[in-house]
């Protein structure tokens, strides 16, 4: 962290009423830099989250309204219902800044690597879809269940926060496979080679051709986990969330043809 950031960040929150001690944040971003080793760190959220950590009640009134209302819109677009979303926000203070049982505030596993509203709309996401679940397990059938929506937490991380970030991952990982493997995967998902189609053009039988889109497709769902982990600036459980995502072998199929990833 240079001079330069802790005095951006600092003349930041400080007109919010945000003050840290020097020495008190630098052990902060100390402590993640050893998590994330020589990645880029958005200096500017981590002095707020340091400080939110700490309790301080000028922080929270700033995350608060820093990021309250993009929250709300996050799990409105999720389809959400309004119930549930007030109970989520009414509860998010305590699950992101208060720890329980002993353990650290959840706001500590934010590293720094991504946008602090993202992480915090994630959390949410999570929340929410905990109490949709509970709520379809609880709520008889014939009293009104069909007005909960049935929400596809797969589909919910897609579209509200991680479209462009697994596009932007699938293409610096597709660029970096092998010729072979983009061109089969080009053939079968962009031109739509049936496996019987590529088995004639590679003169090969259709179960070797079968087996070939299979193995560079686990190539490619490979290397998006490994920078998912690496990129994503988002909770535990989120971080499944996308690979379970990435894994799916119908969702891998729906981001190969609905971005621009194979040229």
């Amino acid at each position: 962290m240079s001079d330069d950031e802790l005095q951006r960040a600092h003349a930041r929150w400080a007109a919010e009423g945000v003050v840290l001690a020097a020495g008190v944040f630098e052990a902060y971003v100390g402590e993640r830099r050893a998590r994330v080793g020589a990645r880029a760190l958005r200096i500017d959220d981590l002095y707020l989250a340091c400080a939110c950590a700490r309790g301080d009640r000028a922080a929270l009134r700033a995350f608060d309204q820093s990021y309250t209302a993009s929250v709300r819109r996050t799990l409105r677009r999720a389809g959400v219902p309004e119930t549930i979303v007030d109970d989520v926000l009414g509860d998010l203070p305590m699950r992101l800044f208060t720890a329980a049982d002993g353990g650290v505030p959840q706001i500590h596993g934010y590293t720094g690597r991504g946008d602090l509203g993202a992480w915090a709309r994630s959390v949410a996401l999570h929340g929410a879809l905990k109490l949709l679940r509970r709520a379809r397990k609880q709520v008889p059938f014939d009293d009104g269940v069909e007005d909960v929506p049935l929400v596809d937490p797969e589909l919910v991380h897609l579209r509200e926060l991680y479209a462009s970030s697994l596009g932007e991952l699938l293409r610096v990982a597709f660029a970096a496979l092998e010729p072979a493997e983009r061109a089969i995967l080009r053939q079968y998902y962009r031109h739509g080679l049936t496996i019987d189609d590529l088995g004639r053009m590679h003169g090969v039988h259709r179960v070797t051709a079968a087996r070939r889109v299979k193995h560079a497709r686990e190539s490619l769902v490979g290397a998006v986990r490994a920078r998912a982990r690496e990129q994503l600036e988002i909770d535990t459980e989120s971080v499944d969330s996308v690979l379970r995502l990435c894994g799916s072998r119908l969702a891998v199929e729906r981001l190969l043809r609905t971005t621009e990833v194979l040229g």
